[in-house]
This record gives C-alpha cells, sequence and structure tokens, in this order.
C-alpha cells in the first residue's frame, strides 16, 4: 500500500518516498530525499498540511512545483518540493469485506536502511553493518554504495559469510573464457586484399595503466601499425611487460630515464609487414616524432607518428614539421601519412589552426582525412595527413572505453 500508520518526521532527515506520486517526474517509490520544513497551514492544528523536501537532483519534481506554484510564500525555497498527504483504500482481510481509508504522508525515515532496500543508491558516505545471513551477493550490495572506499565504514564483516551464486561464478568463467564481444565500431578493411594496410593513432593516456585494455582491443589487433603517445613509459620498464601477441613493439619514450612523465610514443609492427627502416627516434624542440618506413602498400612508405604538447608554441611546431621534411621527406614524391595529437582543435578557427593548415597542406599538399571529432570533448584534435590519398580506403574514428580520446586510424591499398 505504501503508507505506514505512524510516520516520525524531523526536518534536516533523510527520508524514501513510499509510492509513485509522478514517475515522470521523477517522484517515484524510493526515491530520496531531505525534509527541510514540516508546515502547518490551519490554524491551531497539529497535523502538518505541507512537508517540504529537497530532492538531491534538481530535476526531480519541476513539474510537480509548476502545478502547485500556488504553495510557494515567504520563506519556502524555490527547489523544495511539497509533498502532500495521499489517501489509500485497503481491505482489512480475505475473510471480511471491510474497507480502510487511510491518509498519510507518503515518507518513510531513510537514514538507516536495510542492505535490500539501499540497491541503487550512490552515497558519499556510509556505515555499512552486515547480517549474519549467507544471502548471495548482499556484501557486494553493501560495499558498492559508495562513491569513495574511503568514506565507507564496516561493522561486522565475517568474510567466511560472503557468498556468490554459482550461477554467477559459471557465467563469468563463461564470459572470460567463451564469449567474444564484437565493437559495433570496427575497422572497415578489405580483409581478403593482402595489399590492404591499415594503419591506427591513439593518445591511449598512458599506456603503463591501459596495457591489458590495448591487448584485448579487437581493432587494434586488426590493424597492421599501431602508434600510442602519452604511453608513460620510463626506462625501468621491460618491453615484454607491453608486448603484442603478433606484433613487434618500438619505443620512442620522452625522458630516457627512470622518471615516469605524461608523454612518450610506442609503435607496434605486425610481424609479417616488411619495414625498410624500423622505427626510429626524431625529436624536435619536444616534439615527438617518429618514422617507420614500410614496403607496403608503396614501396618507401613513410609513417610518422608526433605528438605535440600544448606547452609547445605553434612557432616551434612549424619548425619541427620543417625540419622533417628537411631532413626525411625530403622528396614530395615519397609517399607519407602523419598521424598525431596535434593539439590544434580543427573544428575551431584560429591562429594556430590557419598556421598548419598554410604548411601542411598549402605548402606540402597533403589532405587531412578525419572529418569529425576525435575526443569525448567534441575537438578534433587527432589528425590525419598524407600525400597519397588516391590510394586510400577508408579512414575514420573508432570508439575507446579506456581513453577519452578516440582512435583514428587509415587504411591504404596499392594500385
Amino acid at each position: 500500500m505504501g503508507l505506514y500508520s505512524l510516520v516520525s518526521v524531523a526536518t534536516e532527515a533523510k527520508y524514501d518516498l513510499t509510492t509513485n506520486i509522478d514517475v515522470t517526474d521523477g517522484l517515484t517509490n524510493g526515491a530520496e530525499c531531505m525534509v527541510e520544513k514540516i508546515d502547518y497551514r490551519v490554524d491551531n492544528s497539529t497535523r502538518p498540511s505541507i512537508i517540504w523536501v529537497s530532492f538531491p537532483h534538481l530535476e526531480i519534481g519541476r513539474k510537480w512545483c509548476k502545478e502547485r506554484a500556488h504553495l510557494y510564500n515567504t520563506g519556502i525555497n524555490k527547489n523544495w518540493i511539497p509533498i502532500l498527504e495521499v489517501t489509500k483504500q485497503f481491505q482489512i482481510n480475505k475473510k471480511t469485506k471491510i474497507q480502510i481509508l487511510r491518509r498519510q504522508f507518503p515518507l518513510r525515515p531513510a537514514a538507516a536502511k536495510t542492505i535490500h532496500r539501499c540497491q541503487g543508491d550512490t552515497l558519499n558516505e556510509a556505515v555499512v553493518d552486515f547480517p549474519i545471513s549467507t544471502r548471495e551477493h548482499m556484501h557486494y550490495v553493501g560495499l558498492s554504495r559508495v562513491r569513495n572506499s574511503c568514506s565507507r565504514h564496516v561493522l561486522n564483516l565475517n568474510e567466511k559469510k560472503i557468498k556468490v551464486s554459482e550461477k554467477v561464478k559459471n557465467e563469468m568463467n563463461r564470459l572470460r573464457t567463451e564469449a567474444i564481444l564484437k565493437p559495433l565500431a570496427v575497422l572497415q578493411v578489405n580483409i581478403d586484399s593482402p595489399q590492404t594496410k591499415t594503419v591506427l593513432f591513439q593518445n591511449v593516456r598512458s599506456l603503463h595503466l591501459h596495457i591489458h585494455d590495448v591487448r584485448t582491443d579487437y581493432n587494434i589487433q586488426k590493424a597492421d601499425v599501431n602508434i600510442f603517445v602519452e604511453t608513460k613509459l620510463c626506462l625501468s620498464d621491460r618491453n615484454d611487460t607491453y608486448e603484442l601477441p603478433g606484433f613487434s613493439l618500438y619505443r620512442n619514450d620522452f625522458n630516457q630515464s627512470n622518471i615516469r612523465t605524461s608523454y612518450g610514443t610506442a609503435v607496434y609492427i605486425k610481424n609479417d609487414l616488411n619495414c625498410t627502416e624500423i622505427p626510429y627516434r626524431f625529436n624536435t624542440n619536444d616534439v615527438e616524432i617518429t618514422v617507420t618506413v614500410v614496403s607496403h602498400p608503396v614501396p618507401n612508405f613513410h609513417i610518422v607518428g608526433i605528438y605535440r604538447s600544448k606547452s609547445v608554441r605553434i612557432s616551434q611546431f612549424i619548425e619541427a614539421l620543417t625540419h622533417l621534411h628537411n631532413s626525411v621527406l625530403m622528396k614530395p614524391t615519397i609517399p607519407t601519412v602523419l598521424l598525431g595529437d596535434f593539439n590544434i582543435n580543427l573544428m575551431q578557427d584560429g591562429t594556430e589552426q590557419k598556421a598548419l593548415k598554410a604548411f601542411l597542406i598549402t605548402n606540402k599538399g597533403y589532405t587531412q582525412l578525419i572529418n569529425q571529432y576525435t575526443t569525448d570533448y567534441r575537438t578534433q584534435i587527432d589528425h590525419i595527413y598524407t600525400n597519397i590519398p588516391h590510394l586510400l580506403q577508408s579512414a575514420g574514428t573508432l570508439e575507446s572505453y579506456y581513453s577519452d580520446h578516440k582512435p583514428i586510424f587509415m587504411s591504404l591499398t596499392s594500385l
């Protein structure tokens, strides 16, 4: 029924709603609120007319408020929600047809709850007192209610009482050993053509932390060359810790010491791809530049991974690119692709964007292949430039759950 015969109400205390007042407005059974004011609108009455509450999310109850705007007077906060008495009818028991009407505020004290009732709650702080019960997953529900484990206080924890369903164990084992989840956004590669080669680039936001995620990524496994920046690797990191099956690893650590920084580049080359020149370091003006030369899909194909941090001025960046072209890419006929995190948003006009386009597109004749957002912040700061767009099969962005930068890729095929 959702109504208690007696409800104790105190201001500045947590309560739950006990009925669905308006589901579309968020006023649902179990919604947690704070009592702000007990309002007596009838003179000399011992029974409140309205109980004003606040919800942790301001959008809850907005429609309800507008429909009851006449209830708001001086001293009532506009963000408070009026809770009124509701009336429910119920039968005493199955043997008698006598009906009872109960009028009550649909509130239940919630400063303390059973673990069952707190399912779905996200709390800033909590004291969890575990019962002697061995009910399955009870401990998981209780321990996972807070945002930060430092704010969780546990009483009466008996590890021997923790129990997991055998069905859950079997399903987790199946997921780990048998299930294969194919992502929706996948590389558009002609796998039937051995002449098609794919290069993928991503700001991985720490290969040191995400190597397991990278190792199991479907798209990374399918690419022929993977370039990662912001790897955060240092001299003390062993190569075998960061191996990808079927690939050879080449590192361009930003700082050649045991100090771990936010920078660094890693290049993974598929073992069956013939390298004319293995990846080598060409860093200039604190711009990370890693050059690889392969023989497919065209001879003498130069793949250049680039990372420019925000601290590098655009003039220094253009100088580094100029040095690259004067020293390595000396002839405009050298088939080349430049992939990188340039930290220049192509979705936004500015002096940096104009300078970069003037150098790479106007002066050097490159074509920029990416035309969509490359980060979760709706910016396009990861670019791909090439001087052989006629060999392009596909290019675009993919999805990644472990980084706020999306992987970008291009697939080329020989004529």
